[in-house]
């Protein structure tokens, strides 16, 4: 999937699921561009003892995402990119590189505690026994116009080298360092 435009979505803008023992293979998913969406810009959901891979994710680009995080949701919303693995399921992705979460709206920091609340420029969560989530990459960049959070907030978390977060810290959030391979996560607090 490469050079898709999605315009104004009332979910999410690019979505790729697998569920119950089901494998998705995924050669590219390069040069997108996602404008304003509801929920989150592009997700990938492995549930079920599921697998999703994932060769090449360049060069994206998700700006004007509308929703925060609900702190009670564990999924891939108020996201720019997200990752959720549940029950015994894979995700793997390489070559995540070059892709730019809110360039030209920056994202938000949301009232509650913790930045629980706030808008992701990545977020990856891993929900369940077995749950496996590995991602490398570099030359990531989030806009975020929130101020620093307090160090330790799981919303400093940067899985890659080089990426970059502008304007404030903030942006990506983990929920497992262990899900994160190639280099070890380091914070912008």
């Amino acid at each position: 999937m490469a050079n898709n435009t999605v315009r104004n979505t009332t979910g999410v803008g690019i979505y790729v699921r697998s569920v119950n023992d089901a494998e998705i293979s995924v050669t590219q998913m390069d040069n997108n561009t996602v404008e304003n969406p509801n929920f989150a810009g592009i997700v990938y959901e492995a549930t079920n003892d599921s697998t999703i891979r994932v060769n090449s994710m360049r060069g994206n680009r998700v700006d004007g995402l509308n929703r925060l995080i609900d702190p009670a949701d564990n999924a891939s919303t108020g996201a720019g990119i997200g990752f959720f693995a549940d029950d015994n399921a894979t995700i793997v992705t390489t070559n995540v590189s070059e892709n730019r979460i809110a360039e030209t709206t920056p994202l938000a920091r949301g009232t509650g505690a913790g930045n629980t609340d706030a808008q992701h420029g990545f977020r990856v969560y891993e929900d369940g026994a077995g749950a496996s989530i590995a991602i490398s990459g570099q030359d990531n960049v989030v806009n975020w116009d929130g101020p620093a959070a307090a160090p330790g907030d799981g919303g400093n978390s940067v899985f890659a080298t080089g990426d970059t977060i502008a304007a404030g810290a903030g942006g990506f959030e983990v929920n497992n360092a262990s899900a994160i391979f190639n280099t070890d996560p380091y914070r912008l607090d």
